[in-house]
């Protein structure tokens, strides 16, 4: 439907149609029914003639109305007008081109833009109305042209309705002129139920029809790809569990204006309640390094209990007392209950200076491990041996300001090694606590595996000298953290050529093979 006005603009203006010949080819009556599909609605077909070729035919037919044939014709009844129930931006989209149409405009210009924005102002009611108010001035103006067309189309839309009252409705222009009414407010989520018969309308015109076997077709290209995208992601591994009753975490909270509390950090419960740290390991693993066994404790946010990367096994009654605890307090509050549960030892200094000979004398054992194989995630490192996980860009620079455990983070960072924050951007040590600190990248190694972990551990056991003269000449400019490797490289063997000197074989190899094991 919304296609049409805009082929009648194109025809008045060009002189010529805007599809004049096509070639399809479909390699089943199936393919070809829902190609016929996707053009018929869009009411482009009373002029189209086909050839339809069998695979056996050597010679084919001669060219015939699609209309005159039996099998294409019950074809496209059965899977089109019994099932298709269209959508809400599709019937929105129509009633866009029809004023597009009346204004002889190629562009509409939205009116509203944003209407999350709006209704934290609470001003989208407002705006919905001045909208409907432009939108039935332009299309039912008197004698207009696209009235007619916009009756004609739901005329058309309403014949194959399901619902009686949807399809016993009489498309009049005071019956078009209140739907464009209730589809604006429903398109933007302010409308209220009426009560009567225009609730099954907006049902039907909306694709929300549950009776029978209506649902809601894509027709475009684009939207066919995504909702094969959608289907196959369903079908992968990728798709939340159900997890078992005994270890769901359900929270609640009333708030009588939850955009409101969305406008300030400190008051957003939910928000807050997501960030909550849960003083309870969900990963520990221990490393060998500088003569003593040192362990790393990961402690994670209730947001990253509700990603697919938790296993559910941590959800237990302690977990669930936590957190219950935890939901009370003030943030204040929050951050010594978390200090007080986890201690408040500290493993290993920044003064040592451990060489180990090789990746095997690290010795990295997993001992606790309540996460998937390869989560997406941010981390904090609070201290040598304490990090807690969120999920992806939950824990940046812009939300640790109202983090309970904020005032600690010395940086953050994510999967991939990315540096999020770091409090001391000056200090690129590999034995002190940090973003470069070799202790991140031995848990980033066990966490999601990634080729920048194993290349950093390999280069500290080997080469740990060239390694920290190498962060000792990056100037930062690329970026932060190991995940730069090719840059930092590349300032060191600079520094090195402009003092005079020549790279050393050893500088040259690692400026020439970045992301390569020295063997």
């Amino acid at each position: 439907g919304k296609d049409v006005p805009f082929q009648l603009v194109y025809e008045r203006a060009f002189g010529a149609p805007l599809f004049i010949e096509a070639a399809v080819l479909a390699h089943d009556v199936d393919d070809f029914s829902k190609i016929w599909q996707a053009m018929g609605r869009s009411r482009t077909m009373a002029r189209t003639t086909f050839t339809i070729y069998s695979a056996k035919a050597e010679d084919g037919g001669a060219a015939r109305d699609v209309v005159a044939w039996p099998l294409t014709r019950e074809l496209y009844v059965a899977n089109c007008d019994a099932k298709i129930a269209g959508n809400l931006s599709s019937i929105y989209q129509t009633i866009v081109a029809l004023v597009n149409l009346r204004n002889e405009s190629f562009y509409y210009g939205d009116e509203i833009v944003n209407d999350f924005l709006l209704r934290l102002d609470r001003t989208l009611p407002r705006r919905v109305d001045a909208l409907v108010a432009s939108l039935n001035r332009d299309v039912f103006a008197p004698g207009s042209r696209p009235a007619h067309l916009l009756a004609n189309i739901l005329a058309a839309k309403l014949r194959v309705a399901s619902a009686p009252d949807a399809r016993g409705a009489a498309a009049t222009p005071a019956l078009a002129c209140a739907l464009v009414d209730e589809l604006v407010r429903q398109k933007f989520e302010v409308r209220d139920a009426t009560g009567d018969a225009k609730d099954a309308l907006v049902s039907f015109l909306s694709g929300d029809e549950t009776a029978g076997r209506e649902r809601e077709i894509s027709y475009t290209k684009q939207q066919q790809k995504q909702k094969q995208k959608q289907q196959n992601k369903n079908q992968d591994a990728d798709t939340m569990e159900a997890w078992d009753r005994r270890h769901q975490l359900p929270l609640h909270f009333e708030c009588d204006d939850y955009y409101g509390y969305a406008k300030d950090a400190a008051n957003d419960r939910a928000k807050a309640l997501l960030a909550l740290p849960i003083p309870k390991e969900i990963f520990r693993l221990s490393y060998e390094l500088g003569g003593k066994r040192r362990v790393v404790r990961v402690f994670p946010t209730v947001q990253f209990l509700y990603s697919h990367h938790a296993r559910p096994e941590y959800v237990d009654d302690e977990v669930k007392t936590l957190v219950g605890r935890g939901e009370r307090m003030t943030a204040d509050g929050v951050h010594d209950f978390f200090h007080a549960k986890i201690g408040d030892a500290d493993d290993g200094t920044d003064d040592d200076d451990p060489r180990p000979g090789n990746l095997e004398a690290l010795d990295a054992r997993v001992e606790v491990n309540r996460v998937r194989q390869n989560p997406s995630y941010s981390l904090i490192g609070i201290r040598r041996g304490v990090y807690v996980i969120g999920t992806k860009d939950q824990l940046t620079v812009h939300d640790l300001a109202a983090h309970p455990l904020g005032r600690d983070a010395r940086y953050a960072a994510d999967e991939h090694g990315f540096v999020l924050h770091d409090r001391d951007p000056g200090t690129r040590k590999l034995d002190a606590f940090g973003p470069y600190c070799v202790e991140h990248y031995v848990l980033m190694d066990a966490l999601s595996k990634h080729e920048v972990a194993r290349n950093v551990l390999d280069y500290y056991c080997r080469r740990k000298d060239a390694l920290q003269r190498c962060l000792d000449t990056y100037g930062g400019a690329a970026g932060a953290g190991f995940v730069c490797w090719r840059f930092v490289m590349m300032d060191a063997s600079r520094a090195r050529v402009l003092g005079g000197g020549r790279a050393s074989p050893m500088e040259e190899e690692d400026f020439t093979g970045p992301y390569m094991s020295p063997d």
